[in-house]
This record gives structure tokens, sequence and C-alpha cells, in this order.
């Protein structure tokens, strides 16, 4: 059985130019190399050059309402419907009610603050626990429960199994998360991320006191040739990745809090580049830690929390800083 599922596709920045179908099948081979934009082309699922080229034909890829054709340049900046057929995945979205932690709400867009454990979107092993289930709930349902006369909207560009996302945390990583209620603010805020005009702030507990008060981790980025779950900074190839650092306190246990503020959007970035400068995030065993007997409390998860972001308002062009409490588990 096959089913047609559709997403909104803009071209990041960093995109290659060229053939349609050859840009195509790089971004798909590619996904966890890009920053925004492209996240819901995974749940696609594997898809061969022989299935795109039979997408394009089948008119499935179009630009402006329009079929587009496999020869057709591309480039950065170009927006996409993609409606790939690909095996079915039977997953059918139902509101699921489960806590939420609203920071802000208007019209365009929601922010949350995400607690340890909480998965963004569903994917593969998920259950019906999801902040997506959960937001489906609270567009349907009001704080008493009741049926709401008319039900709040999620933005639909980003694919059927992700609506209003348009970034996405670790499930262990803590702190405020977007999603847009409005297609015109989810075109906004991917534009935004993409254009890296989105200023986002993470605190972490590492393991290990930092020579230096503060600098800039540079190293690309790659996905590890063996374990392919994990990321590692790599000497030639990769994307470039870089986080701005501020150490800003080193307790007399042997753990410090540094303040990060990637200024790329790599898989596991800021993991990655704290466990490459042999400060690995306390909890974060991925990416190196082993545990810190001098800690008062062993670390129950990986200790990386989004602080704020900032970006403009996608109505008013303001700028709009959200900010997510410091959890509980962070005192050392």
């Amino acid at each position: 059985m096959t089913t047609t599922q559709g997403c909104c596709l803009i071209l990041p920045p960093e995109a290659p130019q060229g053939r349609a179908d050859r840009v195509l099948t790089h971004l798909l081979e590619n996904l966890d190399l890009f920053e925004a934009g492209l996240e819901a082309l995974q749940d696609l699922g594997p898809l061969s050059r022989t299935q795109i080229q039979k997408a394009f034909k089948a008119g499935l890829i179009q630009r402006n309402g329009k079929a587009l054709d496999q020869n057709t340049p591309l480039g950065p900046g170009d927006r996409l419907w993609v409606a790939l057929i690909r095996p079915e995945i039977a997953q059918t979205l139902q509101p699921h009610k489960i806590p939420l932690a609203i920071l802000y709400e208007d019209e365009d867009l929601l922010a949350l603050n995400k607690a340890c454990g909480q998965v963004v979107h569903p994917g593969s092993g998920t259950g019906q626990d999801t902040l997506v289930h959960g937001l489906l709930y609270h567009c349907r349902y009001d704080a008493s429960d009741t049926l709401r006369p008319e039900p709040l909207a999620l933005s639909t560009l980003g694919g059927p199994l992700r609506p209003g996302v348009v970034h996405r945390l670790d499930k262990e990583t803590t702190g405020v998360i977007l999603f847009a209620k409005s297609n015109q603010a989810y075109l906004s805020l991917i534009e935004q991320f993409q254009q890296r005009k989105i200023k986002k702030t993470y605190l972490a507990l590492v393991k290990g006191h930092p020579r230096l008060e503060g600098g800039i981790f540079d190293g690309a980025i790659d996905r590890h040739p063996v374990q392919r779950q994990k990321m590692q900074v790599v000497s030639s190839g990769g994307r470039p990745a870089v986080t701005y650092w501020k150490c800003l306190k080193r307790f007399p246990c042997g753990a410090s809090l540094i303040e990060c503020r990637p200024h790329t959007g790599r898989t596991h970035q800021i993991r990655v580049h704290l466990s490459h400068a042999r400060l690995p995030i306390l909890g974060d065993i991925t990416y190196g830690y082993t545990p810190l007997s001098t800690l008062p409390a062993p670390a129950s998860r990986v200790l990386l929390h989004a602080l704020n972001i900032t970006f403009e308002h996608p109505s008013s062009g303001k700028p709009l800083t959200l900010e997510a409490p410091i959890p509980e588990d962070f005192k050392v």
C-alpha cells in the first residue's frame, strides 16, 4: 500500500545548485547536515533516485503550484511542495492530553518550556505523548477539557507528522521551543532559522573546568563513520559549525556552568563541541561523560537547557525574546 504525503521544502543557503533531481537527491542523503526547513523529509522514508525521478514524472514535486521538471535548475531559497510516494507507515495523529508548559501564545505562534523526556514530534518508536500530540489536544480543547467552538490552528507546511514544528530539541534537553500556528509564521520562522537571524542561548553543566573564560568552538561536524547515531568534529569535510561559549561558574565538585550561543544549528552541535573540548555535558554518556563522584546527586539526564530564544515576530516584525526557567536539576 502507498500513500502520498507532502511538505513545504525551503532550500537552505548551503543547498547545492543544479538540476532539481540531483539537488533533491543530495538533500535527502544529507538531511542531518542542514539546519532548518528540511526535517519533514525524514518522514517520507528512505527513497531511491528511481523513486525521486518517478515522483517528478508524476508531478508530485511542485514549485508555485506547478509540476517541476527534474531538469529544472534549483538553488538556495527555492520553495517546493514535495509529495513523494513511499511505503505506508500507518500513523494517524490524534489529540492526546499531556502537560504543556506554555510560555507564550498568540495567533501566529506558541512557545513551550519542554520538559526532560518529552519528544517533539512522532517518529519511529514514539507513542501518543509527543508535544505535537499535546498541541493537537490544546488546539481542540480548552483548559477545562471542553471542545473549542473554533479549533486553534497549527501550520500544516511541515508535513503530516510535524504540524507546527519549526525546530526541535533532543529528548533529554529542556527549555524553550517554538511552534508555528499559521503557515505565514512557519515560513517566516524557517527563513529566520536558515538565515541565522534567530538567536538562542543554552546552559550546560559540564564535567571539568575550562582553562579559558570563554571563546569560540568552530570545529566542522559530520556523522560518525561507525556509530551512525552520533556526530563528531572532523578535520576535513563536514559542515561548518560555530558555537560561542562563556564559563559562568566553576563548582568545587569539578563541574562548570557554561553558556552556549550556537551560530549554526548542526545536529547535537553543543554536545559535540563541548565533548571535543573535553568538557562533556553531565549525563551525556553518548558523548563521553563518565560519572563524577563528587556531584551532590548523579546526573540523571543530559544537563542541557535551552534558556532563551530571540527572533522577529512573524506578523509585527518586532524582536521578541522568550525565556524558560532554569530547571531544578541544574542546582549543583
